[in-house]
């Protein structure tokens, strides 16, 4: 049996009240990274990573807009809330940009860590409103949640070739 057969749905009510909180949630996680992804594009010394960073933040400025249109698809005005898992993930990503004592391989190795992490749980934040919008019946909003899954597993495959295209500087050379 799939594990989404095997959930049982709330009550409808109960599932747009929830769905409402991770779209506020999502909103406010999302903003949370634009900011970072500024002071991953400023501070990384890889110019690969730059670029990167700064692609991601027109990427999320477009995930914001589209955010806004899903509110107002339910006639709620766009309201972030503060979202605690995705701020203990970047506040790692802010020690490794405030890290001095790092060597650059080092510190870029980190931030690019980091952004994995942030992206992976934006991917299971978007999967998640897409799969409950679809049991609401949301189905306008599904093409929005499926062109942001879409650049979310881009970035994780553009931050896993940088990982891979650089050796990590704990391996010694040669070390798989």
């Amino acid at each position: 049996m799939p594990f989404e057969s095997a959930i049982i749905s709330p009550p409808r009510k109960y599932l747009r009240d929830a769905f409402v909180l991770r779209l506020r949630e999502a909103y406010g996680l999302t903003l949370q990274l634009s900011s970072t992804y500024e002071e991953v594009a400023e501070s990384a010394s890889d110019a690969e990573l730059r670029e990167s960073g700064a692609r991601r933040i027109q990427v999320l400025h477009e995930q914001v807009r589209r955010l806004a249109d899903v509110f107002g698809m339910l006639h709620e005005a766009p309201r972030a809330s503060h979202c605690r898992g995705m701020r203990g993930i970047l506040d790692e990503v802010r020690a490794a940009i405030d890290d001095e004592t790092s060597d650059p391989l080092s510190r870029d190795a980190r931030l690019v860590a980091g952004c994995r992490r942030a992206v992976h749980y934006e991917i299971a934040s978007y999967r998640t409103l897409r799969d409950w919008g679809r049991s609401l019946g949301m189905t306008r909003a599904l093409p929005l949640f499926e062109q942001t899954l879409v650049e979310d597993c881009d970035a994780d495959l553009t931050m896993a070739s940088l990982a891979a295209a650089k050796p990590c500087p704990m391996q010694p050379p040669g070390h798989p």
